[in-house]
């Protein structure tokens, strides 16, 4: 029968399916060097470097490559910012401490002085030489370099999941417990005058109490209105009248007077 229950599939089945997902995934990029510091308060482009290199001629009063400490007084003095203040940033940009300033340091230094000086106070000396401003950077500013970053990308990937199995047949004393149960049949009338059947029903007596007994026969073929009026003044004629019961024989009369000039 198709309806049993197979015992030998499974309730459910693996299906395989396809969603879309967000990642992120490590992307190499070429990026400029300067843009990577373009952030810092300290930035300083390949284009400063550029302007810088003219200052650095002046400084180096014996043309010799390098600015010492008598050169740097006497260039960065011109700035008018306080002897102490050059100290320490000179401090900053000597990275090798050799006590000379090659042109990228030099850079550096005329820098961090610009910054101070054009920021009105509010750039202070900093503490440590800021990356930008570093040897390994400043020697590059100008060029690409690559550099890992987080990329987000859309992927499609199989997921197996678990379903319902189609091939399952369901219970069939189940599948019958499932239906919808029938209201009773409604009484229906047999001919055998049952009484309490019919809320409309007169009794057994419906006839003798007009006191015809032929009432419905095929000898009869009155219409239904001139045997209603025969009966009733019938009945009145039969029936004595009760003291007190004049208003009603006037009712009755009334009633048979109706159906009797139709």
């Amino acid at each position: 029968d198709d309806d049993d229950y197979d015992d030998n599939e499974p309730d459910m089945i693996d299906k395989e399916i396809e969603e879309k997902i967000e990642i992120e995934e490590d992307v190499i990029q070429t990026i400029l060097i300067d843009d990577e510091y373009r952030a810092s308060d300290w930035y300083m482009s390949a284009s400063d470097v550029k302007t810088y290199h003219k200052y650095f001629l002046q400084a180096d009063a014996n043309q010799d490559g390098l600015i010492d400490g008598g050169e740097a007084n006497k260039f960065f003095t011109k700035s008018k910012l306080n002897r102490k203040l050059l100290a320490k940033i000179w401090v900053l940009a000597d990275q090798n401490k050799k006590g000379k300033l090659t042109e990228p340091m030099f850079c550096s230094m005329f820098h961090l002085v610009m910054k101070i000086k054009k920021s009105g106070g509010k750039l202070q000396v900093p503490t440590e030489l800021p990356k930008c401003l570093t040897l390994p950077v400043v020697e590059k500013l100008g060029t690409n370099i690559q550099k890992t970053v987080k990329q987000k990308k859309w992927i499609t990937q199989k997921k197996t999941i678990k379903v319902a199995n189609p091939n399952k047949k369901k219970n069939k004393k189940s599948k019958k417990s499932k239906k919808k149960k029938t209201p009773p049949p409604l009484p229906v009338d047999d001919g055998n005058n049952n009484k309490g059947n019919d809320a409309l029903s007169f009794g057994d007596d419906w006839g003798a109490d007009f006191g015809n007994t032929d009432w419905g026969s095929n000898d009869n073929k009155q219409t239904n209105t001139t045997t209603t009026s025969d009966t009733i003044n019938t009945s009145q004629q039969e029936t004595k009248p009760k003291p007190g019961s004049t208003q009603n024989d006037d009712n009755w009369n009334a009633f048979g007077a109706f159906f009797g000039d139709q």
